[in-house]
């Protein structure tokens, strides 16, 4: 951890954040885009706007390249983990 920097841990980990999503809906993009949205919420409450516009653009630029995943879920056809594809 660098000095002067706090991030939160335990239940507010992006990291584990990403894993529960995953355990729960069993998609693997749906937990990348979580935990990217999450990322960017704690950045809004905990850091400076050069942080903040950081992770805003790689969380846009997450969902940019999750857009076909994205259409996926929504047409409820995207692969599940564990599934044979």
């Amino acid at each position: 951890m660098m000095k002067g920097i706090w991030i939160p841990s335990g239940p507010l980990c992006k990291d584990s954040m990403g894993r529960d999503v995953a355990f729960l809906t069993r998609y693997s993009s749906a937990a990348a885009l979580c935990a990217a949205l999450f990322s960017f919420a704690v950045a809004l409450l905990f850091f400076a706007w050069p942080v903040q516009a950081m992770v805003g653009f790689m969380t846009l630029l997450m969902i940019w390249r999750h857009r076909e995943n994205i259409q996926r879920l929504k047409n409820r056809t995207e692969s599940k983990i564990g599934q044979k594809g």
